[in-house]
């Protein structure tokens, strides 16, 4: 590996040494500086790398548990804040809240912010120690040296403890790379799956809505939905269609003689499905 304007690693080929008696321990030293460099280069690129995954990680989680929070507090405050038997603060934001969350995480896990991170760091501890231990071996063979050149046995020997780390770090990195296709490929099956789930989820429902005293109002009432526009009915009954799956505030709203009456409920709404709404307006 050698440094190079990439942003990937980049492997070199190992050649031009010379084995002769005088230039064998020169050699060697060349060698072990080439795997020691090829080592270190990758312990700095997952370094570097992990940085900028750490910070989208948290950010991205962080930015999930606020909205979760946010979802979970809007139906508390709905209840709480209320001006003119009228609700300020509509539930459904909560399904809007909820829905952030869940795109903050996948978000997260497609681009693998979170478990790159981790695997990062993992992998940079797995070379170091395994680098810190050649290194250690190295030394110790030197030792056995005292001074004098190496023989042909004791190159062999040497090269080969060479080669065997060079394969320990090249192992480690291929197992980062097959753990980051099984998470990608992971990720992508988990949106597949999300996306079918929303194609179910997105089915509207309906509501006939039953106003008990509906016709006792001599102009009729009017009937909003998560307070938006009203629309005029008569009689005692409302059908309501394609309404989207969730938590829905009804409101309706009449005069019986000079008294203003009014009724307000918040209803789940399921997919695919009608449901029967009873309300009688005070």
């Amino acid at each position: 590996m050698t440094n190079n304007k990439s942003n990937d690693l980049k492997f070199v080929n190992l050649e031009g040494f010379s084995w002769t008696s005088d230039e064998r321990i020169n050699s060697l030293e060349q060698v072990f500086k080439y795997v020691s460099s090829e080592a270190q280069q990758a312990i700095n690129w997952y370094l570097s790398k992990k940085n900028s995954k750490r910070i989208w990680a948290r950010i991205l989680r962080f930015a999930a548990i606020l909205a979760t929070t946010v979802a979970g507090l809007i139906p508390l405050l709905s209840q709480i804040f209320i001006s003119n038997q009228k609700i300020s603060v509509s539930p459904a934001w909560a399904s809007v809240a909820l829905v952030v969350a869940v795109a903050l995480v996948g978000f997260d896990k497609f681009f693998g912010f979170s478990s790159a991170w981790i695997r990062f760091l993992t992998t940079e501890v797995q070379i170091r120690k395994t680098l810190q231990a050649f290194q250690i071996d190295w030394e110790i063979q030197k030792a056995t040296l005292k001074g004098a050149g190496p023989s042909d046995e004791q190159v062999q020997d040497m090269l080969v403890r060479c080669k065997t780390f060079l394969t320990q770090i090249n192992v480690i990195l291929e197992n980062e790379m097959i753990a980051w296709k099984q998470e990608f490929q992971a990720a992508l099956k988990q949106i597949d799956d999300a996306a079918k789930a929303q194609a179910e989820v997105s089915k509207l429902g309906g509501a006939n809505v039953i106003i008990k005293n509906g016709d006792k109002c001599d102009s009729g009432w009017d009937l909003s939905i998560n307070d938006g526009s009203r629309k005029h009915y008569t009689g005692k009954s409302a059908a309501l269609s394609n309404l989207t799956p969730g938590i829905h505030t009804i409101r309706v709203e009449g005069k019986v003689g000079d008294k203003v009456v009014q009724a307000e409920n918040a209803v789940p709404i399921p997919l695919g499905n009608i449901i029967r709404i009873e309300l009688e307006m005070v």
